[in-house]
């Protein structure tokens, strides 16, 4: 799904799209001193975090328990939004081409890339809350 998304990215060819990180390494001690390490699925433009998520791994395919698997994603989403970066997600189906040859998934980070003017700066990578 990953390769998948990064071929939809690079063949849209958008030109707000200066750089593309993939498994990008953000490390974030929060607010009782313990320390995360996260790989973000990919970073546009330093700053833009977008993640795909596969349906399976809430349906307790790998064993896991869904409800635990919800939390920790929803942990991991409030540390990285706290640490100023935005956050989009993306099932398998934003990344199918439609009649036009275009897909959800292009669309909605030419969006997010509105919305979230670029900062002057990119957030670090190493980060205290």
């Amino acid at each position: 799904m990953e390769s998948l998304a990064r071929f939809r990215l690079i063949e849209a060819n958008l030109p707000q799209v200066k750089s593309i990180e993939y498994q990008a390494k953000i490390q974030i001690t929060d607010e009782r001193g313990s320390r995360h390490t996260f790989y973000a699925d990919q970073l546009i433009n330093g700053f833009l975090i977008s993640e795909l998520d596969g349906r399976s791994k809430y349906d307790g395919t790998y064993g896991d328990i869904p409800e635990e698997v919800r939390q920790k994603e929803r942990d991991r989403e409030r540390l990285l939004l706290n640490a100023g970066f935005p956050l989009v997600r993306h099932y398998y189906s934003a990344l199918r081409l439609d009649a036009q040859g275009s897909c959800a998934y292009v669309r909605n980070i030419q969006k997010a890339l509105r919305r979230y003017a670029q900062p002057r700066q990119a957030p670090s990578r190493v980060i205290q809350l």
